[in-house]
């Protein structure tokens, strides 16, 4: 009789390299967040509340593509964005 032999597959999953795109119905990329998230304790008692997303950039755009300046906040440097370029 063999005894059959078990094989674990451990796996390691690192967080804050992946990137998701949230497009607008134009395909422009309004919103870049990343796959962390942080935990928010609002009122201090050990047990978290809510959890907020990691957001890596925002952008609105004027019509043809230039950027709103007031709406723009670009953390960190992004390749993609009106219209894919």
């Amino acid at each position: 009789m063999t005894i059959p032999t078990i094989s674990v597959n451990l796996a390691e999953r690192s967080l804050g390299y992946k990137k998701y795109e949230l497009v607008n119905h134009l395909g422009n990329v309004n919103i870049v967040v990343s796959d962390r998230k942080y935990a928010i304790d609002d009122d201090n008692n050990g047990i978290v509340d809510y959890y907020m997303p990691d957001i890596l950039m925002t952008m609105d755009y004027y019509p043809f593509g230039q950027e709103i300046a007031s709406r723009t906040a670009v953390g960190t440097s992004y390749k993609y964005g009106y219209n894919g370029i």
